[in-house]
């Protein structure tokens, strides 16, 4: 189970979550984005990460799957894929993604 303490963290930084890393948002990248406003965003190799402006119920659900996602060995493009849903993937340079910070 994770903290509440690194689903904090998860939401404001780019904190590792059990084995992912959240950064560098440079490189090439795969993302989606949620209708909460919430961004996936994997470099399909060891960043899988969460991200969200406010601390939503849809963004806690997504950090509480990564960390399952890496528990079970799982590996970021597969956990992404996972996750995505039905969501339009976009892909680019992780230094694309629209979020403001």
């Amino acid at each position: 189970m994770v903290s509440d303490d690194k689903m904090r963290s998860q939401a404001e930084t780019y904190q590792w979550v059990d084995g992912f890393k959240g950064g560098p948002l440079s490189g090439p990248g795969r993302w989606v984005r949620f209708a909460d406003g919430t961004f996936l965003y994997t470099d399909d190799d060891n960043i899988l990460f969460a991200r969200n402006d406010t601390t939503t119920s849809g963004l806690l659900r997504l950090v509480l799957a990564i960390s399952d996602i890496y528990e079970t060995g799982e590996t970021a493009a597969a956990g992404f894929d996972m996750l995505k849903g039905n969501q339009t993937v976009v892909s680019g340079d992780l230094s694309e993604i629209p979020v403001s910070r």
